[in-house]
């Protein structure tokens, strides 16, 4: 066993870690926000869940009021990958003005976040996308579930099985999410973000697609205009969308402009988005009265 320790002086957090691979978000927690609360319970939602192979896997949570806090690691036969480790430029040391939490959940191996790969074919994007959002979609038929952030550097692909074509996946970072009609006030960060929040139903599951797709148009940005989604009318206007004005991933204002030039419902670009992005299978219902 190895432990991680977060201690001052009175106040401790002790846990035992077996050997293997980790990832440690520390960050503060601000005041009327729920964003960590309702991370917990997506964990524990959907670890079991049809899509837990799909889930990064929970370990352990914990807050403190604390300030100055000593973070000891003893990094023998196990690795640490740190994120949103906000105020601090060194491994071992944070000091949180206010109350903080850290987040542990499982590493795995040969696994680095989509925004790493930069040797990804368009296949391989159109490939990814369509994996993603058969995920999101089945914890949404089944739990209201919206991701919120859905982005490339919040979905875990296993870089080895892609040599062979298999795109597995493993979503994580739920602080901006939505379940059962519980949503995180977190989502009021979004500039714009009356148009559209909270993020439920099928609203919440076409904004999920939408910052998905940008973030993968924006990474292939490399490619010509001839990128192969150039036949799905719904990802030209996202293009021309991003083209036509300066682009912020988190103003919801550019997410109205394209849903207002498609000229759709939103039961029929929900359909629409299902019946091209989402992989059929057995298990996937078919009934989309959310």
């Amino acid at each position: 066993m190895t432990t991680i320790l977060v201690s001052k002086e009175v106040d401790r957090i002790v846990y035992n870690l077996q050997p293997g691979n980790y990832y440690i978000k520390i960050s503060p927690i601000e005041i009327e926000h729920n964003g960590y609360e309702i991370e917990n319970k997506i964990f524990e939602i959907l670890s079991e869940s049809e899509i837990k192979d799909s889930v990064v896997e929970y370990i352990y949570s914990s807050t403190s009021k604390k300030t100055n806090i000593n973070i000891i690691l003893e990094k023998e036969n196990y690795n640490i990958d740190y994120y949103d480790w906000y105020r601090t430029n060194c491994e071992n040391w944070c000091g949180f003005e206010e109350e903080f939490r850290i987040l542990i959940t499982r590493g795995y191996e040969n696994h680095r976040t989509l925004s790493d790969i930069t040797n990804l074919s368009i296949l391989d994007y159109e490939s990814y996308i369509k994996n993603i959002i058969t995920v999101v979609y089945k914890a949404h038929k089944e739990y209201n579930f919206v991701h919120g952030d859905l982005l490339l550097q919040n979905v875990l692909c296993d870089y080895k099985s892609l040599k062979d074509k298999i795109y597995k996946i493993k979503i994580f970072d739920f602080n901006l999410s939505s379940i059962n009609n519980e949503h995180s006030t977190d989502q009021y960060n979004f500039d714009n973000a009356i148009l559209y929040l909270p993020l439920t139903g099928k609203e919440g599951f076409i904004l999920d697609f939408y910052r998905l797709c940008i973030c993968v148009l924006h990474a292939s940005s490399r490619f010509s205009d001839t990128y192969i989604f150039m036949s799905d009318y719904i990802m030209m206007e996202l293009l021309g969308v991003m083209k036509r004005c300066e682009y912020s991933f988190n103003d919801l204002s550019k997410f109205d402009c394209w849903v207002s030039r498609l000229e759709k419902t939103t039961n029929e670009l929900y359909d629409h988005i299902v019946e091209n992005y989402v992989l059929k299978s057995d298990s996937t219902e078919t009934d989309d009265s959310v």
